[in-house]
């Protein structure tokens, strides 16, 4: 994960495109995967990636200058390969057509944003890692989660195996990303960042035995939240990882 992808994202990215709306429906190039639809339907969703019984991937801009990536895909088989990292790239790899000029544009406004210090003076910084817990034996090998999902040589990265109870990172940062997969029991995963002194929450979904989930968020520095949680008595593998 530390290659192409990180250096990318620590340059500044300059992309002149005006926004415009889509609504489309494409098919994945490969041929043996469900057909996708994706299409703009609320004021902040910029697009939306159906792959059916595979998953959903949301585009969205809650604010000028901030974009999510949320996926939720049905098994780590649907994973991208690591060209496919960027939102522009993921847009491609499960569309098979190019980002809309919306998206590009969006992106472009979160890398233009990462130089904004919106952050409180007060320092908000905190961790929890959740309890540790003996790994299922129908479960994704924690050792598959670590190769697949988890990274090293980012201004920060944690990667947690086989775990019950909430964990969390929360840090001050420009880009940050979760990935969870529980492999006993439902858990729910959640992104807040801090705004004017309050915090907001953006994405808070629930993730199924087996999905794996992840959450991208790029834009302002700004203290942000990543957690799962109302996992007790659930197992899960979690990581994250990002850029101060």
């Amino acid at each position: 994960m530390k290659g192409s992808t990180m250096n990318f994202l620590k340059k500044h990215c300059h992309l002149f495109i005006t926004t415009v709306a889509v609504s489309l429906a494409v098919f994945s190039c490969s041929d043996n995967s469900a057909p996708v639809s994706v299409s703009d339907s609320s004021e902040n969703l910029i697009a939306t990636i159906d792959l059916e019984q595979d998953g959903i991937i949301k585009f969205t801009e809650p604010e000028a200058g901030e974009l999510v990536v949320d996926l939720t895909l049905r098994s780590m088989d649907l994973t991208p390969n690591g060209d496919a990292d960027s939102p522009l790239d993921l847009y491609k790899y499960y569309s098979g057509k190019e980002a809309p000029e919306a998206l590009k544009a969006a992106y472009s406004r979160a890398l233009a944003s990462r130089s904004k210090d919106e952050s409180a003076d007060d320092d908000d910084a905190d961790i929890q890692e959740g309890t540790a817990t003996p790994l299922a034996k129908s479960a994704m090998s924690a050792g598959d989660f670590q190769d697949n999902y988890c990274a090293s040589g980012w201004d920060f990265q944690y990667c947690w195996l086989s775990r019950t109870n909430t964990s969390y990172v929360q840090r001050k940062c420009w880009y940050i990303r979760t990935t969870v997969n529980p492999y006993q029991g439902n858990v729910m995963q959640k992104l807040r960042y801090k705004k004017l002194g309050s915090w907001h929450t953006y994405v808070d979904k629930s993730v199924t035995q087996g999905q794996v989930s992840w959450i991208y968020h790029y834009g302002s520095t700004r203290y942000r939240r990543v957690e799962v949680y109302e996992a007790s008595g659930d197992a899960y593998h979690h990581s994250i990882y990002g850029l101060d």
